[in-house]
Order: structure tokens, then C-alpha cells, then sequence
């Protein structure tokens, strides 16, 4: 008996073993717990000290000399080092150290290879993004790349200092998402870095309504669809609203504009099909992807000298998307904020200038109808013949799985083929999109851009980098301690005609593609304007004078509100442009608020809820304050307004459809308010938008929570990479609005602010929500959420050598 105790207890102890390193083979989808939990290789490793660290040294074979990195008190590497490559190598090495996960994440996430280290979860994921072929894109761009010498050998430069710590690392030492994830970093290569780039263009300029709008011409019919979807906001205060260029002498690649782009392409889709599928596997980025940026000069400031401004808003995570850096070389010294996985700074300044971006909106990513030839989908009709597609096989491991999963993809001329599963075979959709265009040979690419900005010592330098940025589309903006601004909407943008994108077109015919690309000296900017301020918040780029056509997703409010303060009298200093910064005015409401009181019929107040729910909408100042209830009851009040006001195309149940923009509800509002549109389909009686207004305000005291203020309402969190909730943010007490300068939303916002003075020697001061390192045992994980919160500020130390920056050091690494 007591042997057949033993050989039980010896068979659960082999069980709960091969459990705790092993769950897969039980069918749990949970991590190794037996590793976790291990003392020498588990969690309990990635615990960081405070302490101060003594100097390291990092022998590394790949130096042309001898370098060296001080890491000041919130852990921000400033690079020194004897070349531009030695510094590229180096900033490969110290961003491994700190987001190596990050990195390797985010290029599985856009290349779609999810599914090796998570399973099944992710497939559908990882299938969208080999539908983008996102993969190929990356080495289409390589391939190009690599004849830039300056660009391709730092990108290299690069890859090889991750490598070498890559090299270093142990099983204990992993990054803890490897351990609990249960994988290992793989090396990393060039191609990463480019795939890398790939996915922060998919980010900012994938944004497509084709499909959507289409459905909803479909459903409203061509009057109510021109009607409901106006190209241009007649209160829109463009980008550059004082062009430095003469719109009628801008011409095609030194030709006269062709008369057929004066011509209105057909406002009637090709066939009158409902594609109803959502496209899962093609989700869009955020509508809300963008940023605010705007410098003034001299005549504007308190220092006489230009100060600049940037906040990009993009998906808060923890680790943050950015990293922050200063790399100082014989012929570099700048500082800024870094992506992990690209050499160089995308967003900083230098000794002389400061420069920063933000998204243009314009739509690049058209879809064409596929007819075919026959059910089996092999050939398809293009200028009055068959062409035979071109199929390739993606292949997909996915972890769990014994065999990989293929999926075959048919490319056409226009791109490719994205199925939607209809019951008539005749049609699908092809997806023409720009990220798949080849690069033109040029002597550098947006790398080279950004390497060029970090050299930058004028105007011209400035003029001359962005010539080489071709997506995604920028607002680049720029200002120097020479007194100059600028702002240029940068990028290859192509030549449209009138009205071309806004619906699926026809994909039967070559002559209804793109007619080329806009040439760089035709692209709007603004140089030391005679307002003396530049400013962008991803609203149009020019007013309805361009004559180049273009479509797209558009700012209403920010870019309008910098511009109404910028205008004022009076200077301006760096505190100021901290307040502007946060400021959580919204000009939304101060259009839709008045609009919904002058509407509402007070007779039809009875309860004193009702009345004291007025009373604090009268006296709020649509600043999106966190503790106030004023901003929950506006929205609640116009987002019902606005629901039932477009039934019609919310009634389309799971069909995808374009809603209308806010602007235009307000301004039917005040304009139209017998207009049918305002009939709600559910109701027997006819109603205008006086009735409207005042059910919806009923209907919105009746449901809405007394008790919730803003922040609570908008619940802002910021969570981790891998949506592991232990390692995000609990909610975060803060203000701020989509359609505010300070644009916090629940999980999106101002990733990197910074601010710029310039002058003898640059003072500038930045932060964005999370910390340096990765590591989620580190006390540089989440560290500078609160005072981001707080709306505050951290100096952003430029040094000029090794031993100014030693006495800030908290720890020190030397490269050999």
C-alpha cells in the first residue's frame, strides 16, 4: 500500500510539474507558472534597484571608437559617440535594453506572426495584416532603401547594437512579457526596423471611407448623400490659410493641370451593391490619430526668439510609445523622442532648431470593384480584357497548432483582392493603397529626413530633409534660432480628380487610377508668414483654392482654436504654450451647447432635475474639466440628438455606413430645422428639430447617472502593450476632450509633449505618460503619469559634452 502511495504521489508531482511549465498540454491557454515563478529566472528578476549604479562597460566588436552613454535621473540616455553609426549602434544596444519586447511585439503585430506566440486568439489579426501585405510593403521599401548609403548603414548600424545585447541576454534576464508569454527574443534585422517604420505609416494613413460612404449613398440616395456630407466646414481655418505659394501657378511635374482633373469624376458607385461585411481583419487606426503643433516667432514671443510646440496623440500604452534621447556626435546634438526599433529622432530639437509632425489626414487608400471572369475568381476584367491574377500564399504559424494555416491571397493592378464573402461571384473589392506604391529612387528616405533634421543648422537644411519624407503625410513643422518658421504638409500625395476616393470606383478600366503624384514644389507650406505663427491640428491642409483635389479625414475644432489664440495680441512665452498645451476648451461645444438651448422647449421642464440640469449647462464653459457633470450632460444630450436625427443610417444594423460630421448636425440645426432629416423612422408623429432636441434632452435626465463627472465618464486608462491588465495604469483623474488642444481621450491622447524655446542655447521641456524603461519591476516603468497628468513639465537637458552631463548621471555605461 504505501508503494502504491509513493508511485501516485511520485505521478501527480510529475503532473503538477509538467502543468506548471507546460500548461499547453492540458488545453490552458495560461503561462508557464513553474517558470514564473522560479527564483533564479522568473518574475522575480526583473526587480530593479534604485540604488545608484556604478559606471558599466560594454565591450561590443562594431565601434569605430570608443563610446559612451549617461543615464540622468529618469533614466533618458544621452549618446556620445565618435560617429553618427557608432551612436546608431549604440542606440540599438541601450533601446534593447529597455523595450526590447516593445520592439519585438510591435513588429510581430504588423507583420502578423501574433498568432506563433499567442494562438488562435490573434489569427484573425495576423490574417488582416498579410491581407495589407504589410510584410511585403516592408521589403518593397527596403529594397530601396538600401541605396541610400548614409540611411541604410545607420538602419544597419542599428540593428546590430540590438543584436549585441540580444547576445548578452539570458533566460534570466528576459524581458518578463517573454517569460509569461513563454518565448524568446529572436535576432533582430533590418528588415524589422523597416517593417517597423511599415506599421506606424498603417497607423496614420490607413484610414479609408470608400465602403462606408458608398453604403450610406445606397441608402440616402445621391441629394440627402451630397446633402449630409459636405467636403469642406465653411468656418475650417486651413493649415495653411496664408499660402507662401500662388495656388493658380502650381502645376503638375512642370506641365499645365490636365482639364480632366477640372472634371468631376462620377458620383454614382459602380454597381449598387451593400457590402456588408465589417472587414474584422481590416480594422482601421483610430479616427482620432493626429496631433497638435505650432510655432511663433519673434514678433509673438517674450524672448524675441521663435518658440515651437508639438503634441502628437496616438494610443496610450504602457511601455509608452515613445523613448526619449539625446545623441550628441561630431556632427550631431539633439534630443527628442525616439520610436524603439528606427534609428535617430523623429520629434526634437537641436542646437539651432527644433522641428515636429503632425498627421495630414488626406486619404491614400482607395478601393476599386473587381469584375470577374468566372466563379473562380482567376482573371479579371481591365480595360476590355481577362487579366490573370497573381496568387501568393501567406503562411501562419499559430502556436497550439500542428500544421500552419495558408491563406491565399490574389493580387490584381490595383492591389489586393479583399473578399466579402457575397453570394454573387461577379464582384469584390480591390484595395489600392499608397503603402504598397514603390518608392521612387531618391539619395535618402524618411530616415535620411529625420538624420538630416538632427543635422540641421537652417532653413534650407530643413527644406532639403523633408524632401525625402514620403509617408505618411506631415505637417512638418520647424523653426530655427535665426528667427525663421515653417510649416509644410510633406509627403507623396496623389493627383486625384474631383471627387476621386470618395466612393468605391470602378476597378474595370486603368484611366480610373491615380494620375501621379503631387511634386514637391506644389506641396502647400508657409514660411515666415506675416502672422508670425504656423500652426496644424490635422484639419485641411489648404481652403478650396488648391487646385490639386483631395479627400480625407479632417480636424473641425483644434486647428481653429490654436488659431484663435495665436492671433491675439500680445507675446507669448513657454508657459503659456504649457497652459495651450492642456487646455481643455473645446469649440464643439461652444457651437453644439448654445445650438441645443435655443432649441429646447422649456415648457416641456417639469421636474426640477430637468431644470438644474439647464441651469449647470447655461453656466458651464465648455472647458472638459474632470470633475465637472457639465461636459457628461452635453454629450449624452447631443450624442442622442445626433442618433436620432441620422437613423436612417443608424438603423443600417451591421451594414458599415459614413456618418455624418458633428459640424454638420449643428449646422443643420441652426439652419435647417424643419428639414426631414429630423424625422425620427419610430415615432408615428413628424417631428422638427425643436421636438428633436427636447425628447432627446428627456430621454438623456432620464438615463444619464447624476453622479458621474467627466472623468469618470470618460474612464482614461492607459494599458499595457499586451493588454495584460496588472501591468496598465489604474484610471487616471484627468480633463481633456477629443475635440480640445488637450485631447485625452479613454485610451488615446498626447503621447510626447514638448515645447521648444529657441535662442542662444535651446530651452525646451517635454513628457509623455509612462517612463523610459519597460520593465514593469522598474520604477521608470509608469513613473511620469501623474505629473503628465497634472499637466507638468520636465526639463529636456541638451548637453554639449560628456563631463557637463556627468554630474546628472544616475547611471553611466561605457562602450568599448
Amino acid at each position: 500500500m504505501r508503494i502504491v502511495k509513493l508511485m501516485v504521489s511520485l505521478v501527480m508531482n510529475a503532473l503538477w510539474i509538467s502543468f506548471l511549465l507546460h500548461p499547453g498540454l492540458f488545453g490552458l491557454s495560461i503561462p508557464p507558472i513553474g517558470k514564473i515563478i522560479n527564483p533564479f529566472s522568473g518574475f522575480w528578476q526583473q526587480a530593479e534597484s534604485v540604488e545608484v549604479s556604478a559606471g558599466q562597460t560594454v565591450d561590443l566588436t562594431g565601434l569605430q571608437a570608443k563610446g559612451r552613454v549617461i543615464f540622468d535621473e529618469r533614466m533618458v540616455p544621452h549618446i556620445f559617440a565618435a560617429t553618427n553609426n557608432d551612436a546608431f549602434y549604440i542606440q540599438g544596444y541601450v533601446e534593447a535594453m529597455l523595450r526590447l519586447w516593445q520592439m519585438d511585439i510591435s513588429v510581430r503585430s504588423a507583420g502578423g506572426t501574433l498568432s506563433e506566440i499567442l494562438g488562435e486568439r490573434t489569427l484573425s489579426l495576423d490574417i488582416g495584416q498579410r491581407k495589407k501585405r504589410m510584410i511585403a510593403a516592408a521589403k518593397t521599401n527596403m529594397e530601396v532603401w538600401k541605396k541610400s548609403g548614409e540611411e541604410w548603414a545607420a538602419i544597419e548600424a542599428y540593428t546590430n547594437g540590438v543584436n549585441a545585447y540580444i547576445n548578452r541576454l539570458t533566460p534570466a534576464k528576459y524581458p518578463l512579457e517573454f517569460k509569461l508569454l513563454d518565448y524568446k527574443p529572436t535576432p533582430w534585422t533590418p528588415l524589422k526596423s523597416v517593417l517597423f517604420f511599415m506599421s506606424m505609416v498603417e497607423s496614420l494613413n490607413f484610414q479609408h471611407n470608400d465602403i462606408r460612404a458608398t453604403n450610406s449613398f445606397h441608402l440616402l440616395g445621391s441629394d440627402n448623400f451630397a446633402k449630409l456630407f459636405p467636403e469642406w466646414n465653411p468656418k475650417q481655418v486651413p493649415v495653411i490659410s496664408e499660402p507662401a505659394i500662388n495656388y493658380a501657378l502650381i502645376d503638375v511635374e512642370g506641365g499645365a493641370i490636365p482639364p480632366s482633373l477640372e472634371e468631376t469624376v462620377s458620383s454614382t458607385p459602380p454597381s449598387g451593391k451593400i457590402y456588408d461585411n465589417q472587414m474584422a481583419f481590416l480594422t482601421q487606426p483610430p479616427p482620432a490619430n493626429g496631433s497638435n503643433n505650432w510655432a511663433i516667432n519673434g514678433q509673438k514671443s517674450k524672448s524675441g526668439y521663435p518658440i515651437l510646440a508639438n503634441d502628437p496623440h496616438l494610443f496610450l500604452t504602457l511601455p509608452a510609445i515613445w523613448m526619449e534621447t539625446q545623441i550628441q556626435t561630431p556632427e550631431i546634438n539633439s534630443y527628442g523622442a525616439s520610436l524603439p526599433g528606427l534609428p535617430g529622432i523623429v520629434i526634437g530639437f537641436n542646437e539651432k532648431s527644433a522641428w515636429g509632425l503632425t498627421n495630414v489626414g488626406q486619404d491614400v487608400l482607395d478601393w476599386f470593384e473587381i469584375t470577374w471572369k468566372d466563379e473562380n475568381k482567376n482573371a479579371y476584367l481591365l480595360d476590355v480584357e481577362w487579366v490573370p491574377v497573381e496568387e501568393v500564399v501567406e503562411i501562419i504559424e499559430v502556436k497550439g497548432r500542428k500544421e500552419p494555416v495558408k491563406e491565399t491571397i490574389k493580387l490584381t493592378e490595383w492591389g489586393p483582392v479583399v473578399s466579402f464573402d457575397q453570394k454573387e461571384y461577379d464582384k469584390d473589392l480591390a484595395m489600392h493603397w499608397l503603402s504598397h506604391q514603390p518608392l521612387e529612387e531618391r539619395p535618402f528616405y524618411e530616415i535620411g529626413a529625420f538624420i538630416r533634421m538632427m543635422k540641421n543648422n537652417s532653413y534650407e537644411d530643413y527644406r532639403e530633409a523633408i524632401r525625402g519624407f514620403s509617408r505618411p503625410a506631415q505637417n512638418f513643422l520647424y523653426a530655427s534660432n535665426q528667427g525663421d518658421i515653417a510649416l509644410t504638409v510633406t509627403g507623396k500625395l496623389p493627383v486625384k480628380q474631383k471627387g476621386q476616393g470618395r466612393l468605391i470606383a470602378a476597378g474595370d478600366k486603368r484611366s480610373n487610377g491615380w494620375k501621379g503624384f503631387i511634386p514637391f514644389e506644389s506641396l502647400p507650406y508657409s514660411y515666415n508668414p506675416t502672422s508670425h505663427f504656423v500652426a496644424s491640428a490635422n484639419q485641411h491642409s489648404t481652403d478650396p483654392r488648391y487646385p490639386y483635389y483631395y479627400n480625407g479625414g479632417f480636424d473641425d475644432y483644434r486647428g481653429r482654436y490654436i488659431n484663435r489664440i495665436l492671433s491675439k495680441e500680445g507675446a507669448l512665452d513657454v508657459e503659456d504654450f504649457m497652459k495651450i498645451q492642456n487646455d481643455n476648451y473645446s469649440i464643439y461645444a461652444e457651437e453644439g451647447l448654445p445650438t441645443l438651448l435655443a432649441l429646447l422647449d422649456s415648457n416641456a421642464l417639469q421636474s426640477k432635475t430637468a431644470k438644474n440640469i439647464v441651469s449647470e449647462l447655461e453656466q458651464w464653459t465648455y472647458s472638459f474639466e474632470a470633475t465637472e457633470q457639465a461636459p457628461v450632460y452635453f454629450l449624452e444630450w447631443m450624442n442622442k440628438t445626433y442618433s436620432w436625427t441620422f437613423d436612417e443610417l443608424e438603423a443600417a444594423n451591421q451594414t458599415p455606413v459614413l456618418m455624418p460630421e458633428n459640424w454638420v448636425l449643428i449646422d443643420l440645426l441652426i439652419n435647417q430645422p424643419n428639414d426631414t432629416i429630423f424625422d425620427r423612422k419610430a415615432t408615428v408623429e413628424v417631428e422638427t428639430a425643436r421636438d428633436l432636441v427636447t425628447a432627446s434632452f428627456l430621454a438623456m435626465v432620464e438615463e444619464t447617472n447624476a453622479a458621474i463627472n467627466w472623468e469618470q465618464y470618460k474612464g482614461t486608462q492607459i494599458q499595457h502593450l499586451g493588454r495584460i491588465t496588472p501591468l496598465g495604469s489604474e484610471l487616471l483623474k484627468v480633463g481633456g476632450f477629443a475635440d480640445a488642444l488637450n485631447a485625452i481621450k479613454k485610451g488615446h491622447g498626447p503621447s510626447w509633449r514638448m515645447i521648444v524655446e529657441l535662442g542662444p542655447e535651446p530651452r525646451a521641456f517635454g513628457i509623455y505618460p509612462g517612463g523610459q524603461s519597460g520593465n514593469p519591476g522598474s520604477p521608470f516603468y509608469d513613473g511620469q503619469i501623474q505629473d503628465w497628468v497634472a499637466g507638468k513639465y520636465y526639463p529636456l537637458k541638451l548637453y554639449s559634452s560628456v563631463e557637463e552631463a556627468a554630474p546628472s548621471a544616475f547611471l553611466t555605461y561605457n562602450f568599448d
